[in-house]
């Protein structure tokens, strides 16, 4: 070996120090760069063997170089590999590796290992600390240049045990965000992970939606969850499901079920036919839902719904216990709408009394008084207040009632309640099965309506009553059947038909506590 230490002139490649290694016959091997005269190596570039002489092409030489090497203090600091004069690859090392030329191929351990394509990086390989061995994989998004931020532009990162199997993968978008999180099962290779993931989390800014569980080695659904807003993957995350399906080794749904928030006590109990497959006919070969909710931790039964091709063909739906209160006893002649109200809060657990809800009902306290001049009769608007008293009697179009929305404000103090219109039996139903107790707007004993009063309140809106006009607490119904707690009758059962005669031609009109 032959040293050569001088200067290159400035317009060749404007750097001064250099040791040239040249074989017998003065062609280079490899050059070292130092840093001015204090003999500390900057670069070591390693040449194309044989290719150009040092004395006359020493620039050209520099730009097909094999590798690169770049130290600090004597220590290496990483690799760069050429093809072409174009970087490939880039390796960086471990701390504390002592610089010498003759030994770089020597090392063993490397910190980091980057490929390039076309001048970006395609894949980062991370390895394990004094082991030849991948500790993660970095797949890159496009045209991703090699920085200081090359590994904030990660698109796949795979993560792997001291036996290089593959245990993790995160997807992330160009933002870093997680899109998905894999878990695999123990040994698995790069090669076979598609078909051997455990576990699959899919994320929506930073909350896990859903969560595949597979069988080893087919992709077949062994569980799917999904979950409550705002769910974290973390120690709580067993607690947020919302609902889990259940698939056999066949890949055919056997069951699913929908929790209860942070309790996670089953809500809902889903049994399917046979060779069901979830996203695919699970809807239409719905066998039956079995419905619970619960109080002070015990779990109690509400009902039931059959299925056959997706269409409901039998249901039952009884909310036990729920108290009765005359509104007569009470001394309320017209407060049907409180008394119902009252009865459904105590059943949700609110403890209140007619007097509380007496005062802070918004009551008009007045009469519906004729216009001679309109020829229209003029009263106050029912959706936003009672017409009239609750405590006086129903007669002559005085003291007639209020509607959904004018009792949302008064049954919002205890409980999330909402007004519906147009609400039919089989949303009734639904809503019960939820264990929501539903206050309906109807007739005594469920008349024919009668005795229409029509009036128009102070905005000109057309508005309109009937004299037997009533208002009571479905609290369940089966497929003939409605079953209504009535503030004046008590515990009744109606037939569907007759319930649904009293109940639509004002609309269907509901509210619903939740």
């Amino acid at each position: 070996m032959i040293l050569f230490n001088f200067n290159i002139k400035a317009e060749l490649i404007n750097i001064n120090n250099y040791v040239i290694d040249v074989d017998e016959n003065f062609k280079i091997n490899n050059i070292q760069q130092y840093q001015d005269d204090s003999y500390q190596v900057l670069q070591a570039y390693i040449l194309i063997k044989g290719d150009y002489l040092y004395e006359d092409n020493l620039n050209l030489a520099l730009k097909h170089k094999e590798q690169v090497i770049e130290i600090k203090d004597n220590k290496v600091i990483s690799k760069n590999i050429y093809q072409n004069d174009r970087l490939i690859k880039l390796i960086t090392y471990e701390k504390n590796i002592s610089f010498d030329i003759d030994n770089l191929n020597k090392i063993k351990y490397y910190d980091k290992e980057y490929m390039l394509i076309n001048g970006y990086v395609s894949q980062v390989i991370q390895y394990h600390k004094n082991s030849t061995k991948t500790a993660y994989l970095y797949l890159l998004h496009d045209k991703t240049s090699l920085n200081n931020n090359t590994l904030k532009h990660i698109k796949y990162k795979f993560t792997y045990d001291d036996n290089e199997h593959v245990i993790k993968k995160d997807d992330y978008n160009n933002n870093m965000v997680l899109l998905k999180h894999f878990d695999y099962y123990p040994k698995t290779t790069y090669f076979d992970r598609n078909n051997r993931i455990k576990n699959e989390y899919v994320f929506d800014k930073g909350y896990v939606i859903k969560h595949y569980v597979f069988y080893d080695k087919n992709r077949i659904i062994k569980n799917y969850y999904n979950f409550y807003a705002q769910t974290k993957l973390d120690s709580n995350l067993k607690k947020r499901i919302k609902f889990v399906y259940t698939n056999n080794a066949k890949g055919n749904l056997i069951n699913s079920k929908m929790m209860q928030d942070k309790s996670q006590y089953v809500l809902r109990n889903y049994t399917y036919q046979p060779n069901t497959v979830l996203f695919k006919n699970n809807n239409t070969k719905l066998n039956t839902v079995t419905y619970y909710t619960y109080k002070n931790n015990k779990k109690i039964y509400l009902g039931y719904k059959k299925f056959n091709k997706g269409l409901v063909i039998d249901y039952n739906v009884r909310l036990n216990n729920v108290p009765y209160h005359n509104q007569f006893s009470g001394g309320y002649s017209s407060g049907c709408e409180m008394f119902s109200l009252w009865m459904g809060l105590e059943y949700k657990g609110v403890r209140t009394n007619a007097k509380y809800l007496y005062n802070h009902m918004p009551k008009s306290n007045s009469k519906p008084y004729y216009n001679k001049k309109s020829k229209r009769w003029i009263w106050d608007n029912p959706n936003e207040k009672f017409l009239g008293n609750p405590k006086g009697i129903m007669r002559n179009n005085a003291n007639w009632g209020i509607n959904p929305e004018g009792l949302k404000g008064l049954a919002n103090k205890f409980r999330k309640s909402y007004p519906k219109n147009n609400f039919s039996i089989g949303l009734m139903r639904d809503a019960l099965l939820d264990g929501n107790p539903v206050v309906v707007w109807t007739t005594f004993q469920f008349q024919k309506p009668a005795g229409y009063f029509k009036y128009y309140d102070k905005k000109g809106v057309r508005r309109y009553s009937y004299a037997n006009f009533h208002v009571v607490l479905v609290t369940g119904m089966d497929k003939n059947n409605i079953y209504v707690t009535d503030p004046i009758f008590g515990k009744l059962k109606v037939a569907k038909n007759k319930f649904e005669r009293s109940y639509a031609p004002y609309g269907r009109k509901a509210l619903v506590i939740t």
